[in-house]
């Protein structure tokens, strides 16, 4: 079943992010993920937007979401994210 991984952040340090960016997206083509959507300004329809930057991920399974998410190569992009930005990960499975 596909999943979809959305994560929500503010950016603190925009340096830090570039070079998270520059790490984590060469894992995403290897572990097959795809990069549905990428919003730095999103429209909140209802609610607050705690944190406006919004990026969507797709994957075939959360089998393989964790691959990827586990994976040695993200972890190591995974510890520039976290401090370059606060904010969500979520994995929300498809109908």
């Amino acid at each position: 079943m596909t999943v979809y991984a959305i994560a929500q952040g503010t950016i603190t340090d925009r340096d830090a992010f570039n070079r998270y960016l520059e790490k984590s997206g060469p894992t995403l083509l290897a572990y097959g993920v795809r990069l549905l959507a990428v919003d730095e300004t999103p429209t909140a329809v209802e609610g607050e937007l705690d944190h406006p930057r919004t990026v969507i991920l797709s994957c075939e399974s959360a089998e393989a979401f964790y691959r990827w998410y586990d994976s040695p190569e993200y972890q190591a992009a995974r510890k520039e994210r976290e401090t370059a930005s606060v904010g969500r990960f979520l994995l929300v499975r498809g109908l």
